[in-house]
Parts: structure tokens; sequence; C-alpha cells
């Protein structure tokens, strides 16, 4: 305390308030090396969380509104065989490798994602895309809405869809989903996948599998996905083995949909993980993660 007559210093005069700057000071400092700490141990980590965003669309989008008045195009107009003449599918994958267009791109509209455009940019121009997929679900209307959104010229609506297609006597592609037998299935050769949730995966499942949950609003995971698809082994997708009302089962569903993306050798195991069980066979917890 200043005695009566005596004066502040320069110091004084200029840093009234010299203690609480040392403490911001001191709590930034403070900040600054926990934050490099953080950093540093995220940076080592196989699984830690990136601080960027990598791709362009890595986020939810609304779907867009159906649009008024849509493009609509009869089967009788297409001629047979035309090149400059591109199907895409918008039905999710399992009806889409049931039977399809041949050729016809694989384009899910999924609630609340939109499809992956790439595929557009080599087309040629002057081509037509004529859109088939789901009435009931509209999504064959909200791909087309979406693709007019992309400022996409030459976008059709196939009138009546792929019935329509096939009434006319036009061909299709089937293609049927492998099944495999756990007695025929061979560990160390093949890439186990398992298409229950995330909680179930990691309870208890067949050692080494990927978990790619059967998700009918979001599709898989890229980087698991591009993983897949690098895979020279086999490819066994398995679920819990229960039967739901006669719908179909996860794996399929999971199957499906990796088929259609372009991973190769593709199967179900059949009956899941009660059939893995009741032929003498171990689970392990799950990771979580990218295994």
């Amino acid at each position: 305390m200043k005695r009566k007559g005596e004066t502040m210093s320069v110091n004084e005069r200029r840093f009234p308030f010299r203690e609480l700057a040392l403490s911001w000071v001191w709590a930034l400092l403070i900040f600054l090396f926990s934050a490099s700490v953080a950093l540093a141990f995220n940076s080592l980590r196989s699984n830690g969380l990136p601080l960027f965003r990598r791709a362009p669309f890595d986020l939810y989008t609304d779907c867009p509104e159906l649009s008024g008045e849509l493009p609509v195009i009869s089967v009788a107009k297409l001629p047979v065989g035309a090149s400059k003449v591109v199907y895409m599918d918008a039905r999710m994958a399992l009806p889409h490798i049931m039977e399809r267009i041949p050729g016809a791109l694989f384009m899910p509209m999924y609630p609340i994602d939109l499809p992956d455009f790439s595929p557009l940019k080599t087309l040629p121009k002057g081509t037509w895309i004529v859109v088939y997929g789901s009435d009931k679900l509209s999504s064959n209307k909200r791909l087309v809405t979406a693709l007019m959104g992309q400022t996409v010229r030459g976008v059709y609506l196939l009138e009546g869809g792929l019935g329509a297609w096939k009434a006319a006597g036009r061909p299709t592609v089937k293609t049927r989903i492998p099944m495999a037998k756990v007695a025929d299935i061979h560990p160390g050769e093949v890439l186990f996948v398992d298409a229950r949730d995330e909680d179930a995966a990691l309870r208890e499942q067949i050692s080494g599998a990927l978990n790619v949950p059967f998700d009918t609003t979001l599709p898989p995971e890229a980087k698991t996905l591009e993983k897949l698809k690098l895979s020279a082994l086999q490819i066994i997708v398995y679920d819990g083995g229960e039967s739901k009302n006669g719908s179909p089962s996860l794996a399929l569903g999971v199957a499906a949909d990796l088929m259609a993306r372009g991973c190769a050798k593709v199967a179900v195991m059949e009956g899941g993980v009660i059939a893995w069980k009741a032929a003498g066979k171990t689970l392990v917890p799950g990771k979580g993660g990218d295994q």
C-alpha cells in the first residue's frame, strides 16, 4: 500500500494489470502444450480422429424435394442397343442384383445421403440418362430430381419402370448371390464381413471380421469398402442367422451391396453365427473401428 506522498513507478503506471496479464500468458502456454500433446497422441493412433474433411461430400445431405414436372420417356422411344443411353437403377442393392437392365449403373437413393455422381464425369456429351427404380419409395423420382439439381441434361424417368421394360420384351440381367456352408469355409483363406449392427459385432464376432452393418439409410463406410474391393481373398458375409418374418437377411443385403459396388468373390455364410457356433467354431470380442 502506498504511503501518502509516494508516487507510482513508471512500470506500475504502464501495466496496472500485470499480474492478470501474466495469468493469461500462463493459461495460453498450458493450452498450447496440452493441444500439442493431444495432437501428437492422436496422430500416433491407428484409428485417430481425422482433423480435416477428406471427401467433398462427407456430410449428410437432405434429399431433394420432388420436382413437380419430371421428363418421362417410354420404353418404345428408347432404341435397342443405343450407345448414348445410360440406365441408372435407383433401387437398393438386393433388388438391383436380383434383376436389372443390362449395364445399368447402381445409383441407390438413400433417405439422407445423395449417391456418388462421379460416374457422370466419364459420360460422353449428348448421353441420355434414363432412371428407373421403386415407385413405392419414389427412389426413381428422387434420383431424377437430384440429377436435375446437378444441372445434368438429358435426364428422363422410365415410364412404367422395370415392369414396362420387361413387358416390352427387353432383356434383363439376374445375379445369384453365392451361399457357403460353414464346413466349406477355411478361415485363413477368406475375409469375413459381419453384417450385424455394431453392438452385436462388439460383443462377439469371427476373428478378423470387418463390421459392415446393413443400413438402408446410408451407404457402407468408404474406407472399409475400399479395403474390401482391394482384397484378393474371398469375402464371406454373415449375420446372426435368425430369420425375421421371411424378410431378406442382413447378410444378403450387405453381400448384394458389396457386389453392386464392384467387390469380387462375395458369398453369404449359411446360418450365420448360429451355424458357426453349432459347428464348434469360436467367436472373439469385437475390436470396433477400423480393424
